[in-house]
């Protein structure tokens, strides 16, 4: 809203979402200065996660002669890798084990190709989980039916441009495609309203967006799927999902780009097989 508005964009601190902001990124301040400080005292940690990958390569800046990156700028960059490694994708898990609870043969399937491959004990490792057909069917409904992201597609207008007939659109301004309208619409998707892991392809690629599309597409698409599919995996074979009797009816929210269950909450009953 505020791209289009931009007064309004002073007024996000006040909601619930930007007081919560606050309070993460000043948790992500204060572990980046105490990160910043073990690595100056010779501190470093044996396995280097991603706030220590920015801070080497601020080093390395440093060391070259080259203006380092401000205290800010790395808290930015620290804030938007924790909430696409961790929010969407925890979202999305979230929303299939609705569908899972909602469709048990769709469950019964997937457990059937998770017990197949690895059994009950077998590490779930990288190289077989990501070749999992049916898995991988049930990642992709998913992320069309409920995705995290819903205005992730952005661009530019480079040259004026009148859509349908009536509706000019000036150099400069910027587009924003609201995703999951593409992926709802029946012209697109058959039974679009649907969770059908099975489902054909659509004739176009282009109306597959949870990940944006094209050269600036989401950077963590791969990681985003990589944790998908090993979480999901791993509970899927250990546990049966089932509706709650309370709560058996979806509600979803959006809050700024991000589309999940309403307050945060989502309840399934999960019963150890």
């Amino acid at each position: 809203f505020a791209v289009f508005f931009p007064i309004f964009r002073h007024l996000r601190r006040f909601t619930l979402y930007g007081k919560e902001e606050q309070i993460l990124i000043q948790n992500l301040s204060q572990v980046i200065s105490t990160r910043s400080k073990e690595r100056a005292a010779g501190q470093l940690r044996p396995l280097p996660d991603l706030i220590d990958l920015i801070l080497t390569e601020n080093e390395k800046r440093i060391e070259s002669g080259e203006k380092p990156l401000h205290h800010d700028i790395v808290v930015s960059n620290a804030w938007a890798l924790f909430l696409a490694g961790y929010e969407t994708t925890s979202t999305a898990l979230a929303f299939a084990s609705y569908h899972l609870a909602k469709n048990p043969e769709v469950q019964a399937t997937l457990y059937e190709e998770i017990q197949s491959t690895f059994g009950d004990k077998e590490t779930i490792d990288y190289e077989r989980v990501m070749k999992l057909p049916y898995l991988h069917a049930v990642f992709s409904e998913t992320l069309r039916l409920c995705p995290p992201v819903i205005t992730l597609t952005g661009r530019t207008c480079i040259k004026e441009t009148i859509i349908g007939g009536n509706i000019r659109v000036p150099v400069g301004v910027g587009i924003v495609a609201p995703v999951h309208a593409v992926m709802w619409n029946e012209n697109n998707y058959e039974n679009a309203s649907e969770f059908i892991p099975e489902r054909s392809k659509p004739v176009w690629s282009g109306t597959y967006l949870p990940f944006g599309i094209g050269p600036r597409n989401c950077v963590g698409a791969r990681f985003a799927e990589m944790e998908f599919k090993t979480v999901l995996a791993e509970v899927t074979r250990k546990f049966e999902t089932k509706l709650d009797p309370d709560h058996e009816k979806l509600h979803t929210v959006t809050l700024n780009v991000l589309h999940g269950p309403k307050d945060g909450e989502l309840f399934v009953r999960l019963i150890e097989r």
